[in-house]
């Protein structure tokens, strides 16, 4: 473009946040839900360059420009063009501004970050030093902030059609919670995600479950998957809130918790993943739960014979004050809050040595 200077994505000055694929480092994918881009810059005008890939029809990105938030939805293209979003600064010159572009939506696609546009003398500017603490989640839809815009449906069911247009991971509980604590996160979270593969209700027809997502960069499985390097991120905490999606098993009944063979086969996988992560980050402190979506208690009872089982300091359990009673449908903002509120009093009540800076 001319008269203005293009900034690649592989400026020094450009803070990440995320379980993101930078294999191609001037275009960087972002995959999870919540994954950030952020810097600081001057100028009148910024353009930023993406290009999206897209599971839906429909799929939404959002970002912030001086702490105001707005969101773009980008309808689906099969050759993948770069988009172009214009980003508004009111036309203030000499100020500092910052900009965050951010993940919305969990599956339903990814996109690569293609850098960006500023005035021609306008400057990157460095930003604010990243935190040391550090946090990871794995859950379902709750934790990606699934129909959580949906104000007008709170404490009840969710408005039918919506096709994710009113996700939006900035307000999931652990988003907040990590703002709250000020520490990054990496969110490897997903919708309709359950433990075990070829249950709960992500990506027909192959269902992975949490045992295969977890260790997985690339997991969306309409596109080409790719595994994660465990060393490149190590938090100083990390939830595990797994087990509403759980029951769900496509073409077949209804997995029974309470069944001995299918209960000793959900403790035994989670356990496995519990396991594998505390071999990975040995210092890491480990909190087991699951949200007030409304769900059988049943399952919290498995998660408390984990958490016994476990005979480990590190591990954790927690429970909300409205856990599995709160709402037939996705947590609205005022709910994501509220579980926000009381995990991170909870966090905090564990002691400032969790944290490793």
């Amino acid at each position: 473009m001319p008269d203005l200077n293009f900034i690649s994505a592989d400026n020094k000055n450009i803070r990440y946040m995320g379980r993101i694929d930078f294999a191609d480092k001037k275009n960087p994918m972002l995959i999870y839900a919540g994954s950030t881009v952020s810097f600081d810059f001057t100028g009148t005008s910024l353009t930023v360059l993406i290009r999206n890939y897209a599971v839906t029809e429909k799929t939404v990105i959002g970002y912030f420009i001086d702490n105001r938030q707005y969101s773009v939805i980008l309808s689906r293209d099969d050759k993948y063009p770069v988009t172009q979003i214009n980003v508004s600064t009111d036309g203030r010159t000499d100020e500092r501004h910052s900009f965050t572009l951010f993940k919305r939506m969990d599956g339903y696609h990814m996109f690569q970050f293609c850098g960006f546009y500023i005035d021609q003398n306008a400057h990157i500017l460095p930003g604010a030093p990243v935190s040391k603490r550090r946090m990871e989640c794995y859950g379902d839809s709750v934790s990606c902030g699934a129909v959580c815009e949906a104000a007008d449906h709170l404490a009840s069911t969710d408005p039918e059609n919506n096709m994710g247009l009113m996700d939006n991971c900035w307000y999931a509980y652990n988003m907040i919670t990590a703002r709250i604590l000020g520490a990054s996160i990496n969110n490897i979270s997903q919708g309709g995600a359950a433990v075990l593969d070829s249950t709960g209700y992500c990506f027909a027809p192959y269902y992975p479950g949490m045992e295969t997502i977890y260790s997985k960069l690339r997991y969306i499985p309409y596109f080409e998957t790719s595994q994660w390097d465990f060393s490149l991120y190590t938090p100083d905490v990390v939830l595990i809130a797994l087990g509403q999606n759980d029951p769900h098993c496509e073409g077949h009944p209804d997995n029974n918790i309470n069944d001995p063979e299918f209960r000793q086969r959900w403790i035994s996988s989670y356990s496995g993943i519990l396991n594998d992560l505390i071999a990975k980050y040995p210092q890491a402190d480990f909190i087991l739960f699951t949200t007030i979506l409304m769900h059988d208690e049943a399952w919290d009872k498995a998660i408390d014979e984990i958490f016994t089982q476990s005979q480990n300091s590190r591990v954790h359990r927690f429970r909300f004050r409205r856990t599995a009673s709160a709402t037939p449908g996705h947590p609205r903002i005022p709910e994501q809050e509220e579980m926000a509120a009381e995990l991170s009093e909870y966090i905090s009540s564990l002691g400032s040595d969790i944290w490793a800076e």
